[in-house]
């Protein structure tokens, strides 16, 4: 027993020794360069045992980091909740990863299974344990064939992009939302574990469908579409940083052949700069990533990923005979590139698996083992062909096989505690391990709140459905206050308002004016041109046209060099006037080096507003604002004023509103509203005593109506405040007994010190006595100084103690320490016994040289004794065998012990015999005698009749085993029907069992209203062949014209193909294409389009077909693209073509591949190898059939029916009879209830009792005011404020005002402090500021202006150019009306903590006069 517990002691420490090894390392870190090994764990599955391996390998080889590609075209992670919610729609966790799982099966058979997220949770902890850390990859937007399988599949959306199989199309809405809420998931649960960095890939985009040139990126760029994918980009950029990680993706895809920037719709997006590059590819014929120099000058970080040291699996490479090519490696060198130290933080050697099937995991791990370990060493710059082949610990043996010995550092972690997550508190999981005990815990994030929104009078109350906590988004609140018989001041509204929810007329009226606008609308579309033609050859179309698409990577290019008056201009149609012209150029040799940027009214008189410079380095973007002397204009135009000998490039020329920081744009078409907008003055007139509310143009106006009475405040009560306790004074009014409470603060203690100083042994301290009240505390404290001991030493020997005396040199204190005799240490000689001859051990001092000796009595032997039991026929016996030496004898021989039968009898059962079984009990041999013959079957008959649908039939049943079978069968007669007819209905009876059933005459819909509601559907048919009781029911019918509708979609259908006023028909004609060499080309005639026009012989059916559409004339042939590198055939063919059509906004390409429907003139279209230019963009037009829209409304309450069309629509009409009752009074701070029963069919509903809101009554004590509720008793207090501020709708010459504006629930008022124009926000209540006004915020009006003085100088407001407001000697006049105030002839704006001016709209401003 003791020898075992001994063994466990060794075991537990050897254990523990195992857990604190260190690696087994072949190569070093090398400071803060990331080194990474990268495993394709998505398009092949690998156990998590393997993964481990792997990661113990890499630590063994001076990795850092191993990056998991969790999601690459294959998903191979599945979350324990895979639930998500994409547009509103919950996705069950099931079914996405059923969902999952299928895109796996369908992406490929050659590698199956997904880890879960307890494997995941292995493999982390093991990297944990490594000292590797996880960065995760999941693909996005390409490579996601799984989980675009998934996304299409469960939204019922087509995900992809042109039909490419892995990826998704980033211009869908649907596709992005699933996808970035799929990826949300997986963020989350990463930055649970601990990641720093995510890798969302962002490569190779939809290169599998396009293999050739420029690829996916290419086909986004051309059309106009690779805006979406830098948009895109960014928010998977943004949702890594927002969960605390750094974002990575790989290069080709990031500013793909120069394009640094690109336009979704009038918005521009460039790349986050935060992204870690992956440079892994500068491209190859016809693809051209940005090179790696250009985005480290761009401010990205770079991650050496050169893919010539790719591994790729089931691919030749340059690892495949070995790892010598390590030796070419190079930290610093990216793809030919070398990059500075400061832009390249680390680098990856990458184990691809494009194809899954070509190896197994055990012979990848043989083949990946040592390049894995040489590149390790050429990161550290210590690469050697010598290189050390021995086998990791855990890692994988030379045959790829794992290996079993124990990895150094691998802690057995097993859960060990747990606290569940809530709304807004973060849950752990804590980890221990077994072997060891050390243990981490794991913070899992807090939920969240999730709100569900409920609507309360425009205000909006957010419940969350887990917790119950509530918040409220309210409504803009004005405070009226007033009494019985006066008109509030007057709020000025912009637009036509009408009241939203009116309050109660009694206590308040609502009087509202609508003030008619100055504004008129203009209609504008603007057209572009230049004085020299554009480029258009060799594929290009650099026209004037580009200078307004909204699209700054296309441009207009001359085709002759710069001259003095070179002009390219813009025509908008009409006078507009907008607040500013932004003007744009790429960076290119054809720069300019100086331009006017001017605007006219006529195209004839031009006023300057700008010069402008482009350059050859950098794109150039210049904004200038228009100034106040330009009342309106039509034309803008950029001229040159230097002649250079190059082109010219100008990308784009724009208009739109400016704020002097930020510029929108304006579209390139339509109305633009000048002068003033119409308005409504709004007042309140108090009726009655007490409190409401209307909502009006989103504000909510709570009134609180007094009767016309002045409070007589006298003191009625008072406690004196403490050093810690604050006092009060009462008011109470003497004449209506209103009162409040004025509260006098607390004194605060009156502290007296003594100061106590430090000793050796005890601290020192300031005590605190208050003079006032007594209360005492210490604080300041000071550490004891502590003793300072000097020591003398007597020495010990091996027998003898020695002594150490310590004696403060501070106080005098001592103490002594006795030394213990240091004690005899023996060394031993052992000569050992065995099971015959005593042993012996001497042992000697090596201090003093004493020693002695000790016999070691022989051992005897230790036999260990095995019993062989006898048996049913052998004999037993017991062998003894010395476990020390091995001598061992038999002895205690046992007879055999014979059989012992056991017998079971089987009874006899209808088809089987009986018989008895012997069994021995001891060793099983067994039997059988006593057979018995089978009893046979004992049936019983049951007859069953038949029924008019069912045969009968003869039931036998075995008594005594239950077995049956049916015979005699009668076959069911069918049923005998009666008719009878009742109107238009038939009833058929069966004779025999009474089925019944009914049929109509003509068809009959049931509709069932209520007065005053309708029933509306659309027929081809509207004729009426019997009229409805127009007392019950009224019947309209409206005729729809057919007609052709333009899409900005297409589905299937049939459709007019247009492009540019030319339609396409189906008649054969030719071309004679002499520019490019093609000759006669066969192609289809095409006739002009005119809106109103009869087509159909020309509509073409457009169908949905696996890998795009197909395009069917009316007489069945398809349209069909003949590919070329010149112009090429059209042609209409029996057999069908699949071709893409691709949405380009307001219009589609049609292609096959490279070849575009190509519009060649007005009366001519073929095929073209082009790029989507203005000849390849069609419209559709979707044919539209005739109809009628019906609408049947009740009436009043009844039946009737009307037949239109051949059916009968029978009508009962329902008028609701409803009777009220207060289910939930309303209180002052909660609201009430009121619900409505109808008598006649029990429908209901409830209305909301608004909250009654506080009746306060007013009283005056101790200087303040007290405000209490005659209903409930809240109460509070305001300080009487002697100024007071009250809002007018007027000023007067003399007064003093406090300009303020309304924005976004608060009060701002312009200030003047030190001469320089500010914002502070003051509080309004009851039409009047009750915060502290100060002098800065006063302006004295006088003379007809707004000012102040200070210095004895008078200064006033202003305005200063078109928009700014400033401060003067001279200043500008100002009016107030309607709650806008202006300055020579500027309205007062108040946005983003800024005042400014703007001559065609206000802020909404209150002027609050001083009055007293």
């Amino acid at each position: 027993m003791k020898r075992g517990k001994k063994l466990c002691s060794i075991l537990l420490a050897v254990c523990m020794l195992l857990c604190m090894l260190p690696t087994a390392a072949f190569a070093a870190g090398s400071g803060d360069y990331m080194k990474i090994a990268m495993l394709d764990s998505g398009r092949k599955y690998f156990t998590p045992d393997w993964v481990k391996s792997f990661i113990y390998e890499a630590k063994a080889d001076g990795y850092t980091h191993v990056m998991l590609a969790v999601g690459n075209d294959g998903m191979r992670l599945l979350l324990d909740d895979m639930s998500i919610t994409v547009n509103g729609t919950a996705y069950a966790s099931a079914d996405v990863s059923a969902a999952v799982h299928a895109g796996n099966t369908a992406y490929t058979s050659a590698s199956s299974g997904e880890w879960t997220e307890s494997e995941m949770n292995e493999i982390f902890a093991a990297a944990n344990a490594a000292g590797i850390e996880i960065i995760p990859l999941l693909n996005s937007p390409g490579h996601m064939d799984a989980i675009l399988q998934a996304a299409s599949s469960l939204t019922g959306t087509t995900c992809s992009y042109n039909g490419s199989l892995r990826t998704i199309d980033v211009t869908n809405s649907t596709a992005v939302a699933f996808t970035q809420a799929f990826i949300q998931k997986y963020i989350d649960y990463f930055a649970a574990k601990g990641c720093k960095y995510f890798n969302f890939g962002a490569d190779e985009y939809a290169n599998d469908r396009y293999t050739s040139g420029s690829m996916g990126f290419g086909s986004l760029q051309s059309s106009g579409k690779y805006g979406y994918f830098i948009k895109y980009v960014n928010a998977l950029s943004t949702m890594v940083k927002s969960a605390g990680m750094t974002p990575i993706a790989f290069n080709d895809g990031i500013e793909f052949a120069n394009r640094t920037s690109a336009a979704v719709g009038s918005t521009t997006y460039t790349f986050d700069k935060d992204i870690v590059v992956c440079y892994w590819s500068s491209g190859w014929s016809g693809y051209s990533p940005r090179s790696a120099s250009n985005l480290a000058s761009d401010g990205f970080r770079i991650i050496n990923t050169t893919g010539d040291f790719y591994y790729v699996l089931g691919k030749n490479d340059n690892f495949d005979s070995g790892y010598t090519y390590a030796s070419n490696w190079s930290n610093y060198k990216v793809c030919g590139s070398t990059l500075s130290t400061s832009s390249v933080i680390g680098g990856m050697f990458c184990m691809w698996s494009d194809y899954p099937g070509a190896e197994t995991q055990t012979q990848e791990a043989a083949k990946i083992r040592l390049p894995l370990r040489a590149m390790g060493l050429a990161m550290d710059g210590s690469y050697t062909s010598s290189l050390d082949t021995s086998v990791v610990p855990g890692g994988f043996n030379a045959d790829g096989s794992i290996n079993t010995d124990p990895p150094a550092q691998v802690h057995n972690y097993q859960q060990t505690a747990a606290q569940t997550a809530t709304c807004t508190q973060a849950g752990s999981v804590t980890y221990t391990c077994t072997d060891c005990g050390e243990s981490y815990t794991e913070t899992i994030p807090a939920l969240g709140h999730d709100y569900a929104a409920t609507d309360d009078d425009g205000d909006t109350i957010y419940t969350c459905t887990r917790c119950g906590e509530r918040y409220s988004e309210l409504l803009p609140r004005e405070y009226v206050s007033m009494k019985v018989g006066e008109t509030s001041g007057v709020y000025t509204l912009d637009g036509e308002q009408t009241v939203t929810k009116a309050g109660n007329a009694a206590v308040a009226a609502a009087n509202l004016r609508t003030v008619a606008g100055t504004g008129t609308t203009v209609s504008y579309a603007a057209s572009a041109s230049a004085s020299v033609g554009g480029y258009t050859d060799g594929g290009y179309n650099c026209t004037a046209d580009k200078l307004i698409d909204g699209d700054t990577s296309t441009y207009y290019w001359s085709t002759g060099s710069q001259t003095r008056g070179m002009y390219a201009r813009v025509d908008l149609g009409a006078q507009v006037r907008f607040d500013a012209v932004q003007i744009s150029a790429p960076a290119h040799g054809d720069y300019c080096t100086n331009a006017n940027v001017q605007v006219s009214t006529d195209g004839a008189d031009w006023t300057t507003i700008g010069t402008y410079t482009s350059s050859s380095s950098r794109a150039v973007t210049s904004t200038y604002a228009v100034p106040d002397s330009v009342e309106s204009f039509r034309y803008i135009q950029v001229v040159l004023t230097t002649a250079r000998n190059y082109w010219w490039q100008l990308s784009e020329i724009a208009w739109g509103s400016y704020d002097g920081a930020n510029f929108t744009r304006a579209a390139a078409s339509g109305t633009v509203t000048t002068g003033t907008s119409a308005a409504t003055e709004l007042s309140f007139t108090g009726t009655g005593a007490g409190s409401t509310y209307y909502v009006i143009g989103g504000t909510r106006y709570v009134i609180n109506v007094e009767e016309n009475h002045v409070h007589n405040y006298q003191v009625t009560a008072r406690t004196a405040p403490t050093c810690t306790e604050a006092g009060s004074i009462t008011y109470t009014c003497a004449a209506c007994g209103d009162s409040y409470t004025q509260t006098v603060p607390a004194l605060g203690h009156d502290y007296d010190t003594v100061v106590t100083a430090p000793t050796c042994g005890s601290g020192g301290y300031t005590t605190y006595t208050c003079t006032r009240c007594g209360e005492s505390h210490t604080a300041d404290e000071t550490a004891a100084l502590g003793h300072d001991y000097a020591a003398e030493i007597t020495p010990a020997s091996c027998t003898e103690d020695g002594a150490a005396r310590y004696t403060c040199t501070r106080c005098g204190d001592s103490y002594t320490e006795v030394l213990p005799a240091t004690g005899h240490h023996y060394t031993a000689s052992v000569s050992a016994a065995t099971c015959t001859q005593p042993g012996e051990t001497t042992y000697t001092c090596t201090g003093c040289g004493d020693s002695y000796t000790e016999t070691t009595p022989a051992l005897g032997h230790d036999y260990r004794s095995v019993v062989t039991a006898p048996t049913c026929t052998e004999d037993g016996y017991t062998t003894h065998t010395c476990e020390r030496c091995g001598d061992s004898y038999t002895d205690a021989a046992t007879a055999a012990l014979g059989h012992d039968y056991d017998a079971v009898v089987k009874a006899p059962t209808c088809t089987e015999d009986g018989y008895t079984t012997h069994t021995c009990e001891r060793c099983g041999d067994s039997y059988t005698d006593a057979a018995t013959a089978a009893l046979g079957h004992d049936y019983d008959a049951v007859v069953k009749a038949p029924t008019c649908t069912e045969d009968g039939y003869t039931t036998h049943t075995c008594e005594r085993c239950g077995d049956s079978y049916t015979d005699a069968v009668i076959a069911a007669p069918g049923h005998d029907y009666t008719c009878t007819k009742d109107g238009d209905t038939l009833t058929y009876t069966c004779t025999r069992c009474g089925d019944a059933y009914t049929e109509e005459l003509i068809p009959t819909v049931a509709v069932n209203l209520q007065v005053g509601q309708s029933y509306t559907f659309t027929t081809a048919d509207a004729t009426i062949t019997e009229s409805a009781d127009s007392a019950v029911a009224s019947v309209s019918v409206r005729a729809n014209a057919g007609g052709y509708n333009r899409v900005t979609s297409v589905s299937e259908g049939r459709y007019l193909l247009v492009c540019n006023g030319s339609l396409l028909t189906t008649n054969s004609s030719t071309y004679y294409s002499s520019w490019d060499g093609a000759g006669t080309v066969s192609g289809l005639a095409c006739v002009s389009y005119s809106a109103g026009g009869s087509y159909d012989a020309y509509l073409w059916t457009i169908k949905a077909v696996p890998g795009g559409y197909t395009v069917q004339s009316a007489d069945g042939r398809y349209l069909s693209l003949t590919a070329g590198t010149r112009s090429s055939n059209l042609t209409l063919s029996d057999t069908a073509q699949v071709l893409t059509i691709s949405d380009l906004g307001e219009t589609f390409s049609i292609m096959s591949g490279s070849a575009y429907l190509d519009r060649y003139s007005s009366s001519f279209a073929a095929s073209y190898p082009g790029g989507g230019n203005v000849n390849e963009q069609w419209q559709l037009y979707r044919a539209q059939e005739a109809d009628y829209d019906v609408t049947i409304t009740g009436v009043s309450e009844g039946e009737t029916s009307v037949v239109l069309g051949g059916v009968r629509y029978a009508v009962t009409v329902h008028a609701h009879h409803y009777t009220e009752e207060t289910t939930a009074p309303a209180t002052c701070t909660e609201s009430g209830t009121m619900t409505y029963t109808c008598a006649g069919c029990g429908d209901s509903y409830t209305e909301t009792i608004p909250a009654l809101g506080h009746d306060y009554v007013r009283t005056e004590q101790d200087g303040q005011y007290v405000y209490t509720c005659t209903r409930c008793g809240e109460s509070y207090t305001e300080p009487i404020v002697t100024t007071i501020y009250r809002s007018v709708s007027s000023i007067s010459s003399g007064s003093s005002y406090v300009i303020t504006v309304y924005s976004s629930g608060k009060y701002y008022a312009l200030t003047h402090t030190g001469g320089a124009l500010g914002v502070t926000a003051v509080t309004v209540s009851n039409g009047q500021i009750v915060s502290d006004v100060t002098d800065d915020m006063l302006w004295t009006y006088s003379g007809g202006k707004l000012g102040f003085t200070s210095g004895g100088a008078n200064y006033y407001l202003g305005r200063y150019g078109y928009s700014s407001l400033s401060i003067s000697t001279s200043g500008s006049r100002a009016s107030y009306s309607s709650s806008r105030l202006s300055l020579g002839g500027y309205y007062l704006r108040y946005s983003n903590g800024y005042f400014s001016l703007n001559w065609r709209s206000a802020s909404t401003c209150y002027m609050f006069e001083q009055t007293n």
